[in-house]
């Protein structure tokens, strides 16, 4: 009932309101779609490289995905955001509207970037999980049907635990919060839950020799205690 002629102005109010919320969750979906894809990127460049050795391999990985996530997750939301007509040349940067970190910045801008901070900080180490958990389905599944020593062994290698990965991510989320957290001080919070979760996703998905495994390893290396 539209008594107080109002109507109209509070349907597009809200018409408003729940476009904010989609474009919202359209932008926090393509950073972590985004990230991910840098993620596997900085990997296929380390491995274009044709490294020596691993050490130089992992330095190249986290090298890498500290610059692409820094980039991705800091310097290109805001330069998106900022209004700088001098550089508003620029194709798809600059023409932000925020002409400076005001009151209305800390309502659109920082509000979009905490919580788009906060979905990568929990997916990210769900990204490591992923293939320890198709590794294991795998395992389950495909060990009593393998013809060869070769193909079991293949089967029961686990996915490399890859310290690049990690390192990167977690500099990459150092840097960041440290860029943003004097005006968004929820990139602190997001800090917290991808160390707790990456320590928790990893203690899980680690794959720790049990004690037969450690007699057959013995038993086959013709007594020698594996290291």
């Amino acid at each position: 009932d539209d008594v107080d002629g109002l109507g109209a102005f509070c349907k597009e109010y809200w018409d408003d309101q729940l476009l904010s919320v989609v474009y919202l969750g359209i932008a926090v979906a393509v950073s972590t779609v985004m990230n991910l894809i840098l993620k596997e990127l900085c990997n296929q460049l380390a491995y274009w490289e044709h490294p020596q050795s691993l050490t130089k391999k992992e330095l190249a990985i986290a090298s890498y995905m500290i610059a692409a996530l820094v980039v991705n997750m800091a310097f290109l939301p805001l330069f998106m955001a900022a209004q700088i007509d001098a550089l508003a040349a620029i194709p798809f940067l600059f023409k932000g509207g925020h002409k400076d970190m005001n009151g209305y910045w800390y309502s659109d801008f920082s509000n979009k970037f905490a919580q788009i901070v906060i979905l990568n900080a929990g997916s990210f180490p769900f990204t490591l999980l992923t293939p320890v958990v198709i590794w294991r389905l795998n395992r389950w599944y495909f060990t009593d049907k393998v013809k060869s020593q070769r193909e079991l062994n293949e089967l029961t290698t686990p996915p490399p635990f890859l310290l690049s990965e990690r390192y990167g991510q977690f500099i990459a989320q150092v840097v960041y919060s440290l860029i943003f957290s004097a005006g968004i001080p929820l990139v602190h919070v997001a800090m917290v839950v991808f160390i707790a979760m990456s320590i928790v996703i990893d203690r899980v998905s680690r794959e720790v020799p049990t004690a037969g495994d450690v007699v057959v390893a013995t038993i086959y290396r013709g007594g020698q205690r594996p290291t």
